[in-house]
């Protein structure tokens, strides 16, 4: 698949057989390439970081406790070309993430302006992040703490649902932690 696909449409043509030549020299390159491009094309050569203190420059902070987030998710929009770029390589036979193939643009208006109230005070966009930057991991979401269930349940509701293959019952969105294997009431396959 050519890194060209993935590009955001404010990118010049010129730069797409630019790219897909550079992807066939260095195929192990071409997601940091691609990732790089959409950067530029997105008309930021920063990343920025959603800290609980609100967005910073990337310099201004600490990689190992903070978020660096996409642009899209920085500024609060849905990725809209990033994830429909994904859904073709889906399409097209990749495994891609519950995040990726279930998180529509609606889901995201409706909780993109909401904290989680708990100790993280968790968002969708860092909910989200993980899933923009590794596409091909499991879930595609973060759970910053256990308030998230709940404030963003129109979101984790189809993503468990998918992932396990079973019905999210209602009035039970928050995970209870219970280690007694006598308690287990789903089914499980030989």
């Amino acid at each position: 698949m050519s890194v060209s696909t993935y590009l955001n449409s404010e990118v010049d043509e010129i730069l797409a057989p630019i790219l897909d030549a550079l992807a066939k020299e260095q195929p192990h390159g071409s997601e940091a390439i691609r990732k790089a491009i959409i950067r530029i094309a997105d008309g930021r050569n920063t990343e920025y970081v959603d800290t609980l203190d609100g967005l910073k420059a990337k310099d201004s902070v600490d990689p190992y406790r903070e978020v660096i987030l996409i642009p899209a998710l920085a500024r609060n929009e849905y990725p809209t070309e990033m994830i429909e770029g994904f859904r073709k390589r889906h399409a097209n036979g990749e495994k891609m993430c519950q995040m990726v193939q279930r998180v529509t643009k609606e889901m995201f208006d409706a909780d993109k302006d909401k904290v989680s109230g708990g100790p993280g005070n968790w968002t969708v966009r860092r909910a989200m992040n993980s899933g923009m930057t590794h596409p091909t991991c499991m879930m595609g979401c973060h759970v910053g703490d256990t308030e998230s269930y709940d404030t963003f349940i129109g979101i984790y509701k189809p993503l468990v649902e998918g992932y396990h293959q079973m019905e999210w019952k209602e009035g039970n969105s928050t995970p209870k932690s219970c280690l007694d294997p006598a308690k287990l009431t789903a089914k499980f396959s030989p």
